[in-house]
Parts: C-alpha cells; structure tokens; sequence
C-alpha cells in the first residue's frame, strides 16, 4: 500500500522536474520522504487506511495537475502539493499515533484561552477585545475541529494576544506574595483581611500560571503542526 504511494509519487516528482516546477516538486519530495518513514503494519486500522485513501486522492489530483499544467509555471500545482503533504503529516500522525498529541493540543489551547481571557481582563484587556476573542473562538471552533486554516489562525492569533497580559499577571500576583502593603491594599480594596487577600493572591496565581504554561504549550504545538491545517 505504501509502496504504490511511494512509487506513484516518485513518477510524479520526476514530471514536475522534468517541466520545471520546482515548488511543487519540494513539497511533493517532503511528503515522498514523509511517506517513507511510514510503517502501517500488517493489519492498519481503520483511521490508518482512511487517511491513506485521502492520500491517495490527494495524489491523483496533483498527477491531474501535473499532466495538464504548462511547462516554467512556478504558480503551477503548488496548491495541489501542499495538500498531498499535509496529508502525508496526517497519515504520520495517524499511524504513529501522535494523532493524539494534536488533540491534546486542541484542549490545552481553549483551556488557556478560557482561564486567559478573565485573567487578562484583571490586566487591561478591554470588553472589546474580549468579546472579539471569545467570538472569534466560538465561531472558528469547527474549523479548528476539522484542521482548517482560518482555525488555525484565530486560535494561534488569540492565544498571542493573551500572553503578554498572563505574563504580567503571574508576575504581579507573584510580587504581590511577598508584598504586605500591596497585599494590604487589596484587601481594603476588596473590603476583606490581608489573610484572605493572600489566599486570593495565591488562587489568581495558581489559574495564570496554569494559563501561561498552557498557553506556551499550545503555540509551540500549534507552529509544530501547521501544515496539518489546510485552507
């Protein structure tokens, strides 16, 4: 099954080269060797040899490209590239079992941006900003799901805007720890003891830290699997 692929793909990298059509020709050969570091095993499940069947379509339609497209055209069959080897990350993530890692990923980055969004009102973050945001989350939420771009991008996007508002709550709830003036005022603030501004303090530091370290993680995830999501 994943000879055929492989050899299929190969006929088609030496086309695009022969015709000059070079971008098409290095996406296609980082799926050809993508594909190849791929072992599906006797018996592949059912998810394994769905996401090969898409590969397989994926290929046919850039051999269509190929065959029909005009000799020096650098524009020519790129699109067409570029989802035969995000299906080709895919089928890695599928057979190797990582799919999984990518779904961690999807729940650790709405996690930052639910615990992210009142924390970094506390900081500045207008009500504009805010309902932008979480609108935008809401209705990309499919998208992301089914790995397409504009997902990618209001997720990706959301999450950056955040961070420098989680960085400086942690730090701040973190001075504060060791501050009893500070700690004093907010409690005259809040109308309630230094004890209990304290406890407060530490609550508000455990959720942005939470926040900060869920949301490192899930931009670094998120980059490292950017051409899973398609347009």
């Amino acid at each position: 099954m994943i000879r055929k692929i492989v050899e299929e793909l190969s006929n088609i990298i030496f086309f695009l080269n022969s015709h000059n059509l070079t971008r098409a020709s290095q996406l296609s050969s980082k799926a050809l060797d993508l594909i190849k570091s791929i072992n599906v095993g006797e018996k592949p499940s059912d998810e394994v040899l769905e996401a090969t069947r898409i590969l397989e379509q994926k290929i046919m339609l850039l051999k269509n490209c190929a065959s029909t497209s005009p000799r020096h055209d650098p524009s020519a069959c790129i699109d067409e590239a570029k989802q035969v080897y995000r299906q080709a990350v895919i089928l890695n993530l599928v057979s190797t079992g990582r799919i999984n890692e990518l779904l961690r990923t999807r729940r650790t980055a709405y996690a930052s941006i639910a615990l992210g969004l009142p924390t970094a009102a506390l900081f500045g973050l207008t009500p504009l900003a805010i309902g932008l945001i979480f609108m935008g989350v809401l209705l990309t939420y499919f998208y992301f799901v089914r790995l397409k771009l504009v997902g990618w991008i209001v997720v990706l996007s959301s999450l950056m805007l955040l961070m420098p508002f989680l960085v400086n709550a942690v730090f701040y709830f973190a001075n504060t720890l060791f501050n009893s003036m500070e700690l004093s005022r907010i409690g005259e603030a809040l109308g309630t003891s230094p004890e209990l501004a304290l406890i407060l303090v530490i609550v508000l530091l455990i959720i942005s830290s939470a926040a900060l370290a869920l949301n490192v993680y899930s931009l670094y995830k998120l980059i490292k699997f950017r051409a899973v999501f398609g347009s």
